[in-house]
């Protein structure tokens, strides 16, 4: 059996299921207070589109409700579930760059040259320049 390449909306499936596997909450009682299909949800898991808005929302606020309703603390920023669905591009936090930089200017188990290093790799990835941040 194969593997199947994670979709877009993989990371907030990840979540999801998680969430579910805390509150004890199952994929078909997901689906009956979401009124979301099963296979609409599972289907998260490898498409190569986002979910539509009228089955995301849905599905976050059951997923809110039940932990509301447990008594939890866990839950999804709709903003959050958006971006970890591929509806909206992920922020790329300068700021989080900018305190990845921090910390390695700071660790006192690097060598200057090794700074320099993890700096210009980080730089490379991210297309920040230390003038930028």
């Amino acid at each position: 059996m194969g593997h199947s390449i994670p979709g877009v909306a993989y990371p907030l499936w990840v979540r999801i299921t998680e969430i579910c596997g805390v509150l004890g909450l199952s994929k078909t009682k997901l689906a009956e207070l979401s009124g979301v299909r099963t296979a609409t949800f599972e289907a998260w898991k490898v498409s190569k589109r986002p979910p539509q808005p009228r089955t995301l929302n849905p599905v976050i606020a059951a997923i809110n409700n039940a932990a509301y309703e447990a008594g939890s603390e866990l839950h999804i920023e709709p903003s959050e579930a958006l971006a970890l669905a591929g509806v909206v591009p992920r922020e790329t936090n300068a700021a989080t760059v900018a305190d990845i930089r921090d910390a390695i200017k700071v660790n006192p188990h690097f060598t200057a040259e090794q700074r320099a290093a993890l700096l210009q790799i980080i730089d490379s990835f991210t297309g920040h320049s230390p003038a930028d941040l």
